[in-house]
């Protein structure tokens, strides 16, 4: 799990944490509070929009059974000179 971690949301996680520190630091600056707060509506809905796809892919990889049965490969093989081909048991 750590490794699908590492390899597939940290790409994702910089710049979305990136965006956030960018949009706080901004929201500091702003001198009009109503127009703040049309902004910080954006900053919700693209924390809530990443809260659902977090949790979205935690359900799916939580829920999937993944192999329905329990199969064995057995490579193909030479006996004799004859090659014996592979079968799933």
């Amino acid at each position: 799990m750590l490794k699908l971690i590492i390899t597939k949301f940290w790409p994702i996680l910089i710049p979305v944490t990136i965006y956030i520190l960018w949009h706080i630091f901004i929201f500091k600056r702003v001198k009009d509070k109503d127009e703040a707060k049309r902004k910080l509506a954006y900053y919700y809905l693209t924390v809530g929009g990443l809260c659902a796809t977090i949790i979205s892919i935690l359900l799916i990889f939580y829920t999937e059974s993944g192999q329905q049965g329990r199969y064995d490969y057995v490579p193909a093989k030479t006996i004799n000179g004859k090659i014996i081909p592979a079968k799933i048991k």
